[in-house]
Order: C-alpha cells, then sequence, then structure tokens
C-alpha cells in the first residue's frame, strides 16, 4: 500500500513539474516576445528621434547661413551708411568755408565802402 501511494505521489509530483515547466517556458516565450516587441519599439523610437535629430541640424545651420547673411548685410549697409555720412559731413564743412570766405569777402566790401565814404 505504502509503494503504491508512494509511486502515486511520485506520479503527481512529476506531472505537477512538468505542467510548471510547460508553464515556465510559455512565460519565458512570452516575455522573449514582449522584450523583442519593446526592442522594436526603441529602435523605431531611436530611428524617429535620430531623424528628427538630424532634420533639426539642418534648420539650425540654415538659420545660422541665413543669420550671418543677414550681419554681412548690415555690416555692408552700416558701411555705406558711414561713408555717405562722411561725404555729407565734407559737403558741410565745404559749404561752412564758401560762406565764411563769402561772409569776410562781405565784410570786407562793406569796410572798404565805409572807408570809401
Amino acid at each position: 500500500f505504502k509503494s503504491d501511494a508512494l509511486h502515486q505521489f511520485q506520479s503527481d509530483a512529476t506531472n505537477a513539474l512538468a505542467g510548471l515547466d510547460s508553464r515556465l517556458s510559455e512565460d519565458e516565450a512570452q516575455l522573449q516576445e514582449k522584450k523583442t516587441s519593446l526592442q522594436s519599439a526603441i529602435e523605431a523610437q531611436k530611428t524617429e528621434l535620430m531623424s528628427d535629430i538630424t532634420e533639426l541640424g539642418v534648420k539650425v545651420d540654415q538659420n545660422k547661413s541665413g543669420i550671418e547673411a543677414l550681419q554681412d548685410i548690415a555690416v555692408e549697409k552700416a558701411d555705406e551708411l558711414a561713408e555717405i555720412i562722411n561725404q555729407l559731413r565734407q559737403g558741410a564743412e565745404k559749404d561752412i568755408e564758401t560762406l565764411d570766405n563769402k561772409l569776410e569777402d562781405l565784410t570786407s566790401g562793406i569796410t572798404k565802402t565805409g572807408a570809401g565814404l
């Protein structure tokens, strides 16, 4: 009787272990499937992020080029404006000199006329 019970216990234990092994194998397969799925999702996001970063890099480079072009134009216009101001200053100095000479001539003429009277 004990021998039959022992055999039955061994058989039940073996069946239980086989069932646990089977469930463990299924759980491992599901975990591997989830791991693979997560890795794929991570790779897809990584690829998308790298694409976004590359696109942003291109936009930054374009903006830099645009800013540099605007800076070059600003420097060029500032130089042109400085030249115009310089020309106006020189013209004003000549006009003042001309006015001074005319005023001197006029003063001299008045003095001579007054002396002649």
